[in-house]
């Protein structure tokens, strides 16, 4: 099956945008799950200060800046993810592709650049938010927009049947 399209800067927004939705929830620092500690924390320290008459302020900033750092250390690890799922430029996803799916591969042909993969290459295919996603790692994968696609639900299938006949046998 042979599928070919123009792809845009739209359908690379879209990828993105799964990118973040799906792959940022599931990729959490580690010291996001001792929430619930940091909470004892803070009521213990919130305890302690309440039942004492003077407080230096010092110490109540010290507190405060302690509580606040993992809020603090979460939304700048989710940043810098974001950042490094947007190193990727848009120049090189935009242009005509033209897509060949066998049962032994599929292959990608660009302007001047031809690549083949295995079946055994791919890890992962998604169908999602109009586009159908065959993941060879956890951010490089083949995209389908189904919107420039003629029949998508075809492709969808061809290519989950193509993937179960190397992975039976």
């Amino acid at each position: 099956m042979e599928v070919e399209f123009t792809s845009t800067k739209n359908d690379w927004d879209s990828f993105q945008t799964y990118q973040e939705q799906h792959l940022l929830s599931k990729v959490k620092p580690p010291y996001v799950n001792g929430w619930k500690t940091w909470i004892v924390i803070g009521i213990i320290m919130w305890l302690l200060a309440h039942n004492y008459q003077y407080i230096h302020f010092g110490t109540a900033l010290f507190v405060v800046c302690l509580l606040a750092a993992p809020l603090y250390l979460y939304f700048a690890y989710q940043n810098r993810l974001k950042k490094l799922l947007y190193e990727l430029s848009v120049d090189e996803f935009v242009g005509d592709i033209k897509f060949s799916i066998t049962e032994k591969a599929i292959s990608v042909e660009r302007s001047e650049n031809t690549a083949c993969f295995q079946w055994s290459a791919v890890k992962n295919i998604v169908r999602s938010d109009g586009l159908i996603i065959v993941f060879l790692s956890a951010n490089t994968a083949f995209i389908f927009p189904e919107s420039k696609i003629d029949d998508a639900d075809n492709l969808y299938t061809h290519i989950l049947e193509c993937n179960k006949l190397l992975k039976v046998s």
